[in-house]
């Protein structure tokens, strides 16, 4: 659908790589560099910020990316960059904030890229799903971030998301109430994972990408 075709050349196995392709696009062959998804958010979350001496780490978090190369597969990654340099990344496992977001927007709003209109509606609602999708949506983590919080890989509830009505209205109070508890677990947990991060790293400064940045709570938070 891209209008890319690639030609020659290696795909990436793991999300810390990259590979060198012989890419089509636009009637033009090309020789490519193909970077993995979640390497790209954060070395551009890296490179475009004044953290360029000294230690900084990263955090990237969106719906996934990568969907052709499984190894790589990634929602989730923290890394360390040094002077420049991506010292060391890694994948945190069943860990997908981006994927409960697109399934709820396209569930109330018709598109799963509204994200932004159901941070909007968060606003209008109260606290009374909250500790159900806490129950439901949020998992412990284990690797280097062993006892924080995140939110799991919510894809399966993709066409039947629960806790809502049939046809759901934005305007309906417990629709609203939904939007409420989405955007408190991704702070409850968003801040879990940043917090754990901190401790177990000894760098200077904190770099994030991919979308699920751009939530503002979370980053007002954060």
């Amino acid at each position: 659908d891209s209008g890319l075709l690639k030609l020659s050349g290696d795909d990436y196995k793991q999300p810390d790589e990259w590979t060198t392709q012989i890419v089509e696009i636009f009637n033009k062959v090309l020789p490519c560099i193909s970077v993995a998804h979640h390497l790209s958010h954060a070395a551009y979350a890296y490179y475009t910020s004044p953290f360029h001496q000294g230690k900084t780490a990263a955090i990237t978090w969106d719906g996934g990316g990568d969907f052709y190369t499984e190894d790589a597969y990634s929602s989730t990654t923290i890394s360390s960059w040094n002077n420049g340099r991506l010292e060391w990344l890694k994948r945190i496992d069943n860990s997908d904030f981006g994927s409960l977001w697109f399934t709820y927007s396209r569930a109330i709003f018709g598109d799963g890229n509204m994200a932004g209109k159901l941070m909007g509606l968060a606003a209008y609602g109260s606290d009374t799903l909250l500790e159900a999708f806490r129950d439901r949506f949020l998992a412990p983590v284990s690797g280097i971030l062993e006892g924080a919080r995140t939110v799991n890989n919510c894809w399966p509830d993709y066409l039947d998301p629960p806790f809502l009505p049939k046809n759901p209205d934005w305007k309906d109070k417990l629709v609203q109430d939904v939007a409420f508890a989405i955007q408190k677990i991704t702070e409850e947990a968003g801040m879990s994972l940043i917090e754990k991060f901190a401790s177990v790293v000894e760098n200077e400064n904190l770099v994030l990408g991919g979308g699920v940045t751009l939530n503002g709570y979370l980053n007002t938070m954060i």
